[in-house]
């Protein structure tokens, strides 16, 4: 039985491990990647983050408060309600909701959305309309 502390259930269970590399992957962030199953979650994020620049740091802790509710969110399904999501459910949850919130994080969309990696940047100068 493995612990199930917060920093376990965030960025050290296997789950949690697959959904923060395939979304970090997607992003272009798999650099910072949880690199152990012991990390404390705190830590990882704090020292994550200084590795980006103004806006990129912006995007990244959106991102990582995103996914730590969505994680929280699918752990308490599984716990309460008996239902569960696969790894590839909760990464497509992360980015619909990390769409659907754009407007709350930046006045213009556009670099959050690049930094998830859900708009491709190719597409960026072709995007005229607000988001």
């Amino acid at each position: 039985q493995e612990s199930k502390t917060i920093s376990h259930l965030l960025v050290g269970c296997s789950f949690s491990r697959q959904v923060w590399y395939r979304v970090l992957l997607r992003g272009r962030w798999h650099s910072v990647l949880p690199q152990h199953p012991a990390t404390i979650f705190t830590d990882w994020w704090l020292t994550s983050r200084k590795k980006f620049g103004k806006v990129e740091r912006k995007c990244f802790d959106s991102l990582v408060i995103l996914i730590f509710w969505i994680i929280w969110k699918e752990r308490n399904r599984r716990t309460f309600d008996h239902t569960s999501r696969s790894v590839n459910e909760v990464v497509s949850l992360i980015f619909e909701e990390a769409l659907s919130r754009r407007h709350a994080v930046f006045r213009s969309p556009k670099p959050f959305l690049l930094c998830c990696g859900v708009i491709p940047t190719q597409l960026v100068g072709r995007l005229t309309i607000a988001l």
